[in-house]
């Protein structure tokens, strides 16, 4: 048999399986990583009402998001000047045809609000699975090989640290005004810090662990030790952090949005809804009671999800 297959073989078989975890809890060496099996997991997901609150909730955002175009009753980007500033259903000249009323070009407020899940969530979670990427590689590189490569990762995190965020988003969204693609990409480019300070300190504890040690010993490259041992015990904390991060993400989006320096029009985002209906306030409060509701919730839900998540992946069992 080949020398790479045996060493292959060999390298799946140090890998910690039941066993090893449960001599590794057994020992309080964890390694800074908890083991949770599928159904152990599930078990404690059902007993943890936030948990299951929180899902129930993004469950229903994402599917309003799936299927706005069945969901909303008129089209967004339709406007009726004859009928701008219509009021909702539950104020006095309402109509039940157009529920949450209509805003100062006669456009549906349910259906861009409806539309507007579609744009917080995509513009979210792309910026956040950059961050992520650029997060996660510095990160377990900084951790698996230390020496000049942690002083580099470090230096760079440090110069990250010293950006504001918000400033930075400004002067550079300034700069691709209209264009989201590049305040998507500005966005993951800011917010990597939190991928990369807990996909590092996970990564110095599991190197030291003894199936990384034999896997090395075996002959096994690092990529192959990184990409079968490191990687997938890392993730539950790094699925954590991609949580509260697509929670920022949004409340960013929404910040540039409601500046003019995000999402353009026509295009139905949550913030630039806020913005054109500023200077209503006092006379249709409504028309930014309801936008901006809708991303408090959202960013409640996704909140919620992911510190029902980190208690559930660290083993705790708070309801």
């Amino acid at each position: 048999m080949p020398e790479a297959v045996v060493s292959s073989r060999l390298h799946e078989s140090s890998r910690p399986g039941a066993a090893d975890r449960a001599s590794a809890e057994a020992s309080g060496d964890s390694f800074g990583v908890e083991f949770v099996k599928p159904a152990t997991f599930l078990e404690r997901a059902r007993k943890h009402r936030i948990f299951v609150f929180s899902s129930v909730m993004l469950a229903l955002i994402i599917a309003a998001a799936i299927f706005a175009p069945l969901i909303a009753p008129h089209d967004p980007y339709l406007q009726d000047l004859a009928g701008r500033m219509t009021p909702p259903v539950f104020y006095e000249g309402g109509s039940w045809d157009h529920i949450l009323g209509k805003d100062g070009l006669g456009r549906d407020y349910l259906s861009r609000i409806i539309y507007g899940t579609r744009i917080s969530l995509l513009i979210g979670c792309i910026a956040t699975a950059v961050s992520c990427l650029i997060g996660v590689s510095l990160g377990v590189a900084a951790g698996y090989f230390g020496g000049r490569v942690d002083m580099a990762v470090s230096f760079l995190l440090m110069i990250r640290l010293t950006l504001p965020v918000l400033l930075v988003l400004l002067a550079t969204a300034a700069v691709v005004r209209g264009s989201v693609t590049g305040v998507v990409l500005i966005m993951g480019c800011l917010l990597w810090d939190q991928f990369a300070v807990i996909a590092r300190s996970t990564t110095q504890q599991i190197r030291a662990a003894d199936y990384v040690r034999s896997a090395r010993a075996l002959g096994c490259s690092q990529w192959q030790i990184i990409r079968a041992d490191i990687v997938p015990n890392i993730l539950n904390p790094i699925i954590v952090v991609i949580t509260f991060e697509i929670a920022s993400a949004i409340l960013l989006e929404s910040s540039l949005s409601f500046l003019g320096l995000g999402v353009q029009p026509p295009f139905a985002s949550w913030g630039l809804m806020i913005a054109e209906a500023k200077d209503s306030l006092f006379f249709q409060p409504w028309l930014i009671a309801f936008p901006g509701a809708a991303l408090f919730v959202l960013c409640l839900g996704i909140n919620l999800f992911g510190d029902g998540l980190r208690d559930l992946a660290g083993g705790q069992g708070r309801v």
